[in-house]
């Protein structure tokens, strides 16, 4: 492909992360001073189809009076009932009559599944309509067996960022279903010395994501019902596909949710459950106090999140790595990952989150012990357990390496044995019992 300064254009339809279906027109413009050959469709880079070029486009051309067309439009009828539901690329290749080539146009779009509402999904529409207290909305003509509490529909094609864009993505480094199934037994092993939890009849997992969560409770409660919300359409769809095929007769209900807004029924929940959810809201004290009112006497709430004190201690590190002179040596990912770490560490600690920066950014919270005791308290929680989720032996050797693997792409064995040394001596300064304080991330266990 050839870069053409000589060339205009723009793509009018679809807009990126746009949700289509039926037969959709595709349509734009493009000029060029060489006359135009022809104007592709590609589709995921593998199937091309042939727009029309010549449609009156009499706005531009008053435009761009010098390139003399007032019929630069193309077009295309996509009949996307023929291409299969999900996240699709699409790029507009166009072709002069010297065989100049350019991409005008290179976007993400996401295709509806069209099917039919089922008496199943019926019945689960008038299941959840019961136990909560605003319009829950049937779209499952659309997203197959799924729900939504979200009446404004440019959120539902509009809500931007990795979740929605790369699902997929997001879920392959988030979703580990062994792991989280250790975390829960820890959990519940706690919550039961303070209340019984033999048998909850309804759970709620709020910011569901792909299920890892969902799916561990539905092996240990196998009678519950469990209620898996998430904002991401994306990621709900994976998680209705993993339910099907690995729990086919559970008894689940999905659905599109702010985890801000939880607005069931007092007293409907026996136990809610948010894995790494809080962090990313504005107000997760509105969840807390959410939760405390849809939970019965005696029930619990539970989250896994990151925490200030042990990730601040990691920032004072990954600053003493970076001052090391052997640290000039080092891969530029990781360089720019420290950095950008301690940055964004930087601007999450504290309460304040009217910056406008926290409109982009997706992580928001770095919590403390002495803040959450303070929302169980404000929301009527009778007590807020708080425990570290990482073993202290080696803690915070192991989530340093742990962290440049996630945020630089390299292996443990790739990491230098300098910086090894150097954490493991910051690491000797603590007693085993000071790291159970020093939380990096926490399960924090609100009882009812």
């Amino acid at each position: 492909m050839s870069e053409q300064k000589t060339m205009r254009g723009w793509l009018d339809t679809p807009t990126a992360n746009e949700v289509i279906d039926g037969v959709y027109l595709i349509s734009g413009w493009v000029l060029d001073i060489v006359e135009i050959k022809r104007v592709q469709i590609c589709l995921d880079d593998l199937i091309e189809f042939n727009a029309f070029y010549g449609d009156p486009r009499a706005g531009v051309s008053d435009s761009y009076p010098s390139f003399k067309n007032p019929n630069c439009g193309f077009s295309f009828q996509l009949d996307t009932r023929k291409i299969q539901s999900g996240r699709h690329n699409l790029k507009i290749i166009v072709t002069n009559i010297v065989e100049q080539k350019y991409i005008l146009s290179d976007i993400t779009f996401f295709m509806r599944e069209l099917v039919e509402p089922s008496l199943t999904s019926l019945k689960q529409l008038n299941t959840l309509q019961a136990m909560y207290r605003k319009p829950v909305y049937d779209i499952s003509k659309i997203y197959r067996k799924l729900y939504t509490v979200i009446n404004d529909p440019e959120i539902i094609q509009n809500f931007i960022h990795d979740f929605e864009t790369d699902p997929e993505g997001y879920d392959s480094k988030y979703y580990h279903l062994l792991s989280t199934g250790d975390l829960l037994k820890i959990a519940f092993s706690e919550v039961r010395k303070h209340v019984e939890l033999e048998k909850p009849n309804r759970i709620l997992d709020i910011g569901c994501a792909g299920g890892d969560i969902t799916l561990a409770l539905m092996g240990m409660f196998p009678d519950a019902q469990i209620i898996s919300g998430d904002l991401s359409i994306g990621l709900l769809t994976l998680l209705r596909d993993r339910v099907e095929e690995f729990r086919p007769n559970a008894n689940s209900l999905i659905i599109q949710i702010n985890a801000e807004e939880l607005d069931f029924q007092p007293r409907s929940m026996d136990l809610v459950i948010g894995k790494a959810i809080l962090h990313h809201l504005f107000h997760p004290e509105k969840t807390i106090k959410c939760c405390s009112e849809i939970l019965k006497s005696g029930g619990c709430a539970i989250f896994f999140e990151p925490f200030e004190n042990g990730n601040s201690l990691i920032s004072l590190m990954m600053d003493s790595i970076f001052e090391d002179i052997r640290s000039n040596d080092l891969p530029p990912k990781v360089k720019s990952f420290f950095v950008n770490w301690v940055k964004d560490m930087a601007n999450r600690k504290g309460r304040d989150k009217t910056h406008p920066m926290f409109c982009k950014m997706d992580d928001k919270w770095l919590f403390t012990k002495n803040l959450l005791n303070e929302w169980a308290a404000l929301a009527g929680f009778s007590k807020c357990i708080i425990y570290s989720l990482h073993s202290p032996q080696n803690m915070f050797q192991q989530q340093m390496i742990n962290l440049i693997k996630l945020g630089a792409d390299i292996e443990p064995n790739q990491v230098p044995d300098w910086i090894r040394e150097s954490i493991a001596k910051y690491e000797s300064y603590f007693s085993d019992d000071l790291k159970q304080d020093l939380l990096i991330e926490g399960c924090i266990i609100f009882i009812k």
